[in-house]
């Protein structure tokens, strides 16, 4: 969605489009990380001491 709504706005904003990716690339890593503990989780497994 930020990829997207950076393209929209090209017209309005020069930097646009790569402030739309860059959002969209550190979304995909906090998704990421989220995912990853999630699935540590889920399968019982804690990193905690």
């Amino acid at each position: 969605m930020a990829i997207s709504c950076g393209i929209a706005m090209k017209n309005f904003f020069t930097y646009a489009p790569t402030v739309g990716w860059i959002m969209g690339f550190v979304f995909f890593v906090i998704s990421s990380i989220y995912a990853m503990k999630w699935k540590q989780e889920s399968k019982g497994v804690s990193n905690k001491s």
